[in-house]
This record gives C-alpha cells, structure tokens and sequence, in this order.
C-alpha cells in the first residue's frame, strides 16, 4: 500500500504541471505536502480512496472520466464503489474469499448542458481532512465563471456515514439574487449491479431517501449466514441549484451491516433510516466539523516528517492509506473485533 501511495504521489505531482493551474488556496496543502493535487479525478487503478475503517471506497470516475477528453462511455471501472468492513464473498480460497463490492452512490461529476460548458479546475485528495475535492468551471448565460467543487469523505467518527457535497467556491463573485443550475453527470454506469452482492430496492416513507438491502451470494464458509448489508441514501439528482442562501447542496448514505449487532432486517433498514435522518437534521458545517476533529486527532498520534515535498508528502500519503482503515471505538459505536483488518479491495479474504 505504501508503495502504491508513492507511486500515486509521483503520478498525481507530473499531472498537476501539466496543462493546469493549481489553486490558489489549495497551495498551501500542496506546498506542505498535505494534499495530492491532479489537473482532473485520476483515472481507475490511481484514483483516490476515502475510508474511517469501516466503510471505504475509491472516488471519482475510472478510466479517466475527469478529464475533458473522456466520455461516459469508458467511465465503467470502479466508479466510487464501497467497501464494508467484514463483508466478503466468495467460499475461502477457492472462488476465492474477497471484498464484496457494493456499488456507490455518489460517483458524479459536474456536466455540461446547453449553452453552457465545464472545464475542470483540479481535484485533489485532502490527506489532513481526509476528503476528496474535485473542482470545475461552469460557464453559462446565467453563471459566467462558476467555481463548484464537490466533496467526497467517510465520517471519521460517524463509521456508517458517507458523504457528498456540492458547493459553491466563488459566491463573492455574485449578486444576492444569483441562482445557478448545475448538471450532474452520473459516471457510475453500473450502479445497481454487482458481481457479489444481491441488490434489492426497498419502499421508503421518505421519497427523497432510497433504501437498499444488498446480500452476499456466497458466504465465506459452508454453514455460515450470508452477511447482509442495509442503506439508506439520498440519491444524486441530475442537477443541483446553487445561490447564496443555498451555497451547498449535501448528500448522505448510511450504510450498516449484519455483522455489527444480531438485529432483524427489518431492524437494520430502520436503523440505517433513522441514522440518515438524524445527519441530515446536523448539516454540512456540523458533520465535517465533527470529521475534521476526528482527522486532527488521528494525526495528532501519528509521525510527522519534513523534508522536499515530494517526500514528505511521499510519507504522509503511506501514513493517509494506514490511518485511514483504522477504526475508532467511540461511545455510541463501539469497535468490533475486525478492527486490525484493512478494507481495501485488493487484499484477498482475511
């Protein structure tokens, strides 16, 4: 993992000379080796993950779907797809044992329309934050030079929430009665398929909130109950309105498993319900607020290094991937015994 993180170090700093500007107030991050920067969302086998150890996931679109060359057409890939801590599929090392993919919700980009077009600005991975940013240009009739960046990160504190944010970077530039419509373009063409779990779309109350039951189709051993996984989301709409009065638009998944607590599922789709509910009623500020803080505290216990900026942020990015899967045992949501485990794809079984 480590030398992956290097790798995508390196990759990310050559791609961010070329044919962009970095900006001005994500600088200083760079600079202190802080934040990996790209002219656009790193293509699939380099894009950026987000994890708090129980829930993780890579971001943006695959095969390059950030850049201006791209089209939906190869934006298949990973996709923003999500990881659970513990849930596997697959009968121990024969099929074999392996991470179950449980397709994301939150993989987008900002889109042209008529009469307007997008140019992207940068993305980048917020390591002291723990956050993807990925940030563009829209130019219309209405919005001449809107900057609008989107925010992806799992709560560091609030293990079964993720979360997406829409905002507006440059309101300053507008007078109070602006109102800007934003297109989301939604790269995830597989979004309701998976090779691993069996997805069912439930009824909600909420028609602003879906909720999904997804279980695995093979257990790891034989006798073993098929570990089921319940969320409850927001889903992405294909456009946003931004003003000054609404300068963000957030998003929300929760995402809870049979293996936390011996619940029914009935139980585990109310929970997660309730669960969203409750951070939608907390808000943009609050929650990141909250993850921030959790962040501070993760690195406060970890190792600082100084030195070329390469390297530095060479050793904070190995360190980002490690803090990243470790879970924090808080009042309300204690740890579980999976803790030591890392919930990355790529590592086979246990």
């Amino acid at each position: 993992r480590g030398d992956r993180a290097a790798v995508m170090l390196l990759l990310l700093l050559v791609v961010g000379t070329l044919g962009c500007t970095i900006p001005p107030d994500w600088q200083p991050q760079i600079s202190a080796g802080d934040m990996l920067f790209s002219c656009g969302v790193p293509s699939d086998g380099f894009s950026a993950n987000v994890g708090n150890g129980f829930l993780a996931g890579d971001v943006g679109c695959a095969d390059g779907a950030g850049h201006p060359s791209a089209s939906k057409s190869n934006a298949r890939g990973s996709c923003g797809n999500l990881y659970v801590a513990g849930v596997f599929n697959g009968y121990r090392n024969i099929t074999p044992s392996h991470r179950a993919v449980l397709p994301g919700v939150f993989s987008a980009l900002v889109a042209s329309v008529p009469l307007s077009s997008v140019q992207p600005l940068g993305a980048a991975l917020d390591m002291r934050n723990g956050l993807f940013r990925n940030r563009t240009l829209v130019t219309s009739p209405t919005c001449p030079g809107l900057v609008v960046e989107t925010r992806t990160y799992m709560h560091r504190t609030e293990r079964n929430l993720a979360v997406f944010e829409i905002a507006l970077v440059n309101a300053s530039s507008y007078q109070s009665n602006v109102s800007c419509a934003v297109a989301l373009d939604h790269c995830n063409l597989a979004a309701d398929e998976s090779k691993d779990l069996a997805l069912t779309t439930e009824s909600s109350s909420d028609p602003s909130v879906q909720l999904r039951k997804a279980v695995v189709l093979q257990p790891e051993t034989k006798g073993l109950a098929k570990t089921e996984v319940q969320m409850a989301f927001q889903p992405l709409p294909s456009s946003v309105t931004l003003t000054l009065q609404t300068s963000s638009v957030l998003l929300l998944a929760v995402v809870v498993s049979s293996l936390e607590k011996n619940e029914s599922s009935p139980a585990m789709q109310q929970r997660a319900f309730s669960m969203l509910q409750k951070y939608r009623q907390e808000g943009s500020g609050s929650l990141f607020a909250q993850h921030s803080r959790g962040w501070a505290a993760l690195w406060a216990s970890g190792v600082e290094a100084k030195g070329p900026t390469s390297v530095v942020g060479s050793v904070r990015s190995s360190l980002y991937y490690i803090l990243s899967s470790r879970r924090l045992a808080v009042q309300h949501q204690p740890g579980w015994p999976h803790s030591r485990q890392l919930q990355w794809p790529h590592i086979l079984g246990h």
